[in-house]
């Protein structure tokens, strides 16, 4: 049995357009568009010129001493490979009239958001600085983040805050010794109390519930009569431990930091 064949889409165009002949019908018709390989329409918009990401209100650029590394690395000053550093923005546009977004950007990129801060001031005594040990390179980075012991004054600023430390040291020992002191007297006082209910033994123990309790009233007794004593130290503890948090933090001095 001879199968029914369907006709085909040539003959049925045929039929539509008049035409006498398949070529006529096909000729007729406009060419097929396969896929999308057309250039596009209109010309996508672009950011203006020179609204770098440097030079926009809403930029949060990165720290000085990346991107002094990054400096010393491109003009081949340092062998030490820095990627270039990046800050960060809340307000980006991928497109115009697009929405808000967050994400980390070169000082070179640029979206559809530029608003043009004030100009910076430039930076004076800004140089790039490389410090020698003999013939040994000991830091290199832009003028004014040099380490505080290559710094002039900063063997009289190292002996202050020395000074400081060992102040601060001797009142920490200083409170201390007096509570250990206290503890001692307490515990010689408990021990001496309940002396004659004390069993010894293999699986006894020398220091029962009894014990603690007066070690704990007896602490508590001794440490009111001293308290005036040990509240003015620990308030001198205080004093010394912020103002050698402030010392450090205006300095850039720490007790780790190595001698010269």
């Amino acid at each position: 049995m001879r199968p029914h064949l369907r006709p085909r889409r040539v003959a049925r165009a045929v039929l539509e357009n008049g035409a006498r002949e398949p070529a006529q019908a096909l000729a007729s018709e406009p060419p097929a568009r396969i896929g999308h390989n057309q250039p596009p329409e209109e010309t996508p918009a672009q950011p203006p010129q020179g609204a770098s990401c440097a030079r926009c209100q809403h930029w949060n650029p990165p720290g000085e001493a990346e991107e002094s590394a990054y400096r010393a690395f491109a003009l081949g000053v340092s062998k030490r490979r820095v990627r270039e550093p990046s800050g960060s923005c809340d307000r980006v546009m991928h497109r115009p009239g697009g929405p808000l977004s967050f994400a980390g950007t070169l000082g070179r990129s640029r979206c559809f958001n530029f608003a043009e801060g004030p100009p910076k001031k430039p930076r004076r005594g800004a140089a790039f600085v490389t410090i020698y040990e003999g013939n040994r390179v000991v830091w290199q980075g832009r003028e004014g983040e040099e380490p505080a012991r290559f710094r002039p004054g900063y063997a009289e600023r190292r002996a202050l805050f020395d000074k400081m430390q060992a102040a601060r040291a001797a009142t920490a020992h200083e409170l201390a010794v007096i509570r250990a002191q206290l503890a001692e007297l307490a515990h010689s006082h408990a021990m001496r109390e309940s002396a004659s209910a004390r069993q010894f033994g293999r699986h006894s123990t020398t220091w029962t519930g009894a014990d603690e309790r007066n070690y704990q009233a007896w602490l508590s007794a001794l440490t009111a009569i001293r308290a005036p004593e040990l509240r003015a130290l620990a308030r001198r503890l205080d004093r010394q431990e912020r103002a050698l948090a402030a010392f450090s933090s205006k300095h850039r001095i720490t007790g780790r930091e190595a001698r010269p």
